[in-house]
């Protein structure tokens, strides 16, 4: 996967056992904030194209489970959109319901931001820890593991373009 990273960045991705202690119940991390961390964990979407999504985004075709994903902005303004296919473990999340709640209570995506952080910073206080933006490298680092077992890049050649990641 051809994706630049900067050698200057020190943020890491979320350990298992953080994810665990994050939905374990004990540091009373609300519902619908640990429901965002499951789907993005499940999509990789980014925070914005999360806040792009309304009650058109999720629909089925021939019995699967799809979201419509209008992608972030690109160059000259321009967005598009992509269709993904939704994991059976968030099948719960198969509506823009809980997403509607959420909304109503984070009005703008730094709001959304903040509040994310805020709940994981409760988890793990670690400065190497980059919350929010993090859980889509978590989603990136999964996808290479599995990659790495099973060889799906072999199917799916180019995955940064599935990530909607161009280049620069």
């Amino acid at each position: 996967m051809n994706m630049k990273l900067n050698k200057y960045n020190k943020k890491r991705n979320f350990k298992d056992d953080e994810f665990i202690n994050i939905f374990s119940g004990k540091y009373k991390i609300e519902k619908e904030l640990l429901d965002y961390i499951r789907f993005i964990l499940h999509t990789g979407l980014r925070m914005e194209e999360f806040m792009r999504l309304d009650k058109d985004s999720f629909f089925e075709k021939n019995g699967i489970k799809l979201i419509r994903v209008k992608t972030a902005k690109q160059k000259f303004g321009n967005t598009s959109e992509d269709e993904m296919v939704l994991h059976k473990n968030i099948h719960d999340l198969a509506s823009y319901d809980w997403i509607d709640n959420i909304k109503r209570i984070c009005k703008t995506k730094n709001a959304l931001e903040h509040r994310v952080n805020r709940a994981i910073d409760k988890v793990i206080n670690s400065k190497d820890v980059s919350a929010a933006h993090r859980l889509r490298g978590n989603f990136v680092q999964i996808i290479r593991e599995y990659d790495a077992r099973k060889g799906i890049s072999e199917f799916m050649p180019n995955i940064a373009s599935a990530l909607r990641h161009t280049p620069n």
